[in-house]
Order: structure tokens, then C-alpha cells, then sequence
């Protein structure tokens, strides 16, 4: 079971399968009636093909249903680390990634013992909150008892690559079961870090200096 992608009612940032009009500093898309907008602070020109765009990022889609046990209730919690909907934005976010995975247990054919090994299917979050689905899974053994009995051969895939099936462009290369690397269209690296081809990177400095 992979883990879902967001939906058409919770979708937002720009969506491929949105049917967007323009409005100032944004645009609805008419899908779902979300309203995107994305205020300018700064353009900052970097090293190489990265740039950092300090923005104010408005999504109105930021109520949802949320199941409490046994009932309902609406909460906004659709866009993560916002304020009722506002995030800053600096052009160094890397999104998130979400891994599910999947115990398979098959049965050998004789002794009608079972196996065992994991599916993990991989999600990511870009910066603007628009979840990337990938289509294949890794495959990590955990126990195989059937083969002493009938051969049977648990899965093993350690790694795989693929491209996102929204058709955004995305790809995803996962070694060692669930490292993943996320790049984009131009193949820069999105995730865990952002990285542009030729290797730059951004780097901060959390200490405070005092000037004479």
C-alpha cells in the first residue's frame, strides 16, 4: 500500500492538474477554489543556477477533516508551518520527505510457511506544500524460511529511480532501501538539500557578530 497522494479538495501550491487564473501575485486555481499568492520580499542572485527568493507565501486551503477515533472535525492544519495560511519563504527549503512502508508476508507453496519483507513507497512535499508521488517501491528482506523448503526467493531492491507520476518533472534515486535524493526537471537537487549542478550550495552562519 503506497501512501497517498494529496487530493483534489486538499491541494495546494501550483498543481499539475490545476486550472489556474491569474490574479495579483498568485492565481485561484478553479479545481478546488484554492488561492495562491506569493509576495516578494527579496531576489538575492547566488553562486551558480541557485538564487534566493525571499517571499511571503499565502494558501487559503488550510482547513481539513480530521478523524478524532470515532469522529470528525474540521481543523486548519492543511498547511504545515503556516499561520493561518502565511508562510516565509527564503528559497532554501528542501520540503519534506514521507516514507511508508508495507510488511509483505507471502506463504511457501509446501509447507504453507510465510516469508517476509518490507515495501517502502516514497512522497515528497515540495516547499509549496504540493505532494510528488513516486511509482516504485524498494524492497527490504527480513526472513525466508521458505527457501529450504520450495526456492522461493524473497524481493530484494535496495534501489530505485523513476520520475514523479504528476508529470511535474520530479525524480527520485533511493539507495540503501530509504536514502532518498529528490532533483528537479534540470536535475538540481531538491532534497535533502538544495544543490544546483555544478555543486553549489547554500551554507549559513548561525553566530552573531558584532561589528567595531
Amino acid at each position: 500500500m503506497r501512501a497517498a497522494a494529496q487530493n483534489y479538495l486538499y491541494g495546494t501550491g501550483n498543481q499539475t492538474w490545476g486550472i489556474n487564473i491569474p490574479v495579483e501575485n498568485g492565481f485561484i486555481n478553479v479545481a478546488n477554489g484554492e488561492i495562491h499568492l506569493e509576495i516578494p520580499l527579496a531576489t538575492l542572485p547566488q553562486r551558480g543556477n541557485l538564487s534566493l527568493d525571499e517571499e511571503l507565501v499565502y494558501d487559503s486551503r488550510i482547513w481539513q477533516i480530521i478523524a478524532n477515533g470515532s469522529s470528525y472535525s474540521f481543523q486548519p492544519t492543511n498547511v504545515p508551518n503556516s499561520q493561518a495560511g502565511w508562510r516565509f519563504v527564503n528559497g532554501n527549503e528542501t520540503g519534506s520527505l514521507q516514507i511508508n512502508s508495507q510488511l509483505q508476508t507471502p506463504v511457501c507453496y509446501l509447507y504453507d510457511t510465510e516469508a517476509s519483507y518490507y515495501d517502502y513507497w516514497f512522497n515528497w512535499t515540495d516547499p509549496s506544500g504540493t505532494i510528488h508521488q513516486f511509482p516504485l517501491p524498494t524492497q527490504e528482506p527480513i526472513s525466508n524460511p521458505c527457501a529450504q523448503y520450495d526456492g522461493y526467493s524473497v524481493p530484494n531492491t535496495p534501489t530505485v529511480s523513476g520520475y514523479a507520476v504528476d508529470g511535474s518533472g520530479y525524480s527520485i534515486s533511493v539507495t540503501n532501501y530509504t536514502t532518498a535524493i529528490v532533483y528537479d526537471s534540470n536535475m538540481n537537487e531538491v532534497y535533502p538539500q538544495v544543490i544546483d549542478t555544478n555543486g553549489n550550495y547554500y551554507s549559513s552562519d548561525t553566530s552573531v557578530r558584532l561589528k567595531d
